[in-house]
């Protein structure tokens, strides 16, 4: 099915403020994302421990810094030339940045928390075996790989990308009515779902072994072993905060779409 045409076009010349808001938007993320890849790459000539968290940040900033210039390029152009400008061909860019960056930083953000669930559980050997640069670019560069394979595939005839209703953005064609395009995109929801549960879990479990590990040792009656095992303890609590925000904001973003789309499909 040849989905990347518009079902209808949208109507009406764009206004002045939506341009204004997408741009007072973008410009601080483009410049925020570029500011913390800098950062992270000294953090991580620098430091020579924690380096898979560091580089599933980096990899995570990276894929949204793209994700800020990808999707808001287009739609910048629209609301500055007054019309849609580059045709379908722009409009199936936008999507497929869209739908890539969507799955690239939820399987990412996935990837990040399965590291600190490790990293709580098997300390040992989370130190000796799985806290390894080169493993954690691998599994980055594996998750960008498969989410940008299966986000290709619109553009080569299953599913497919269409404007939105001010047609100022494309977007995924939920109202695929091939049967090809439908399971296309319960394969997105099934993925999608599969990311929040595993966030989910990974997150609470981490989050009580942390306060059970504090508990216990806060309980403990040698003051050296305290002060050891402090500095250690607040780092991972430090890594623990951080991916509740990154899960958090994801859940946030994710949950809309996952019920919309499951509302849709039933």
């Amino acid at each position: 099915m040849d989905g990347n045409t518009n079902k209808s076009e949208p109507s009406g010349k764009p206004t002045v403020m939506p341009g204004i808001l997408l741009a007072s938007i973008s410009l601080p993320g483009i410049f925020a994302n570029f500011f913390a890849i800098v950062i992270t790459l000294r953090i991580l000539k620098i430091k020579a421990h924690r380096l898979s968290p560091n580089v599933f940040v980096l990899g995570l900033t990276c894929i949204d810094l793209v994700a800020v210039l990808g999707i808001s390029f287009p739609s910048f152009l629209y609301y500055t030339a007054g019309r849609w400008l580059g045709g379908v061909p722009m409009c199936k860019f936008q999507g497929f940045i869209a739908l890539f960056s969507s799955l690239a930083s939820g399987g990412v953000a996935v990837a990040m928390a399965v590291e600190r669930l490790l990293s709580v559980l098997w300390p040992i050997k989370y130190r000796g075996v799985t806290n390894s640069k080169t493993r954690a670019w691998k599994i980055v560069l594996a998750i960008v790989t498969g989410t940008a394979t299966l986000s290709f595939l619109p553009l080569g005839g299953i599913g497919g990308f269409v404007k939105n209703l001010s047609g100022s953005f494309c977007t995924f064609d939920w109202f695929a009515k091939d049967i090809e395009d439908v399971v296309y995109s319960y394969v997105i929801i099934v993925y999608s779902v599969i990311m929040v549960i595993a966030l989910l879990f990974c997150n609470i479990i981490v989050i009580i072994k942390l306060y059970q590990q504090t508990k216990k040792r806060r309980s403990l009656s040698v003051r050296t072993a305290t002060l050891s095992s402090s500095k250690e303890n607040s780092l991972e609590w430090q890594f623990g905060r951080m991916m509740v925000v990154i899960s958090c904001v994801f859940l946030l973003c994710w949950t809309p779409f996952m019920v919309s789309s499951l509302l849709l499909f039933s």
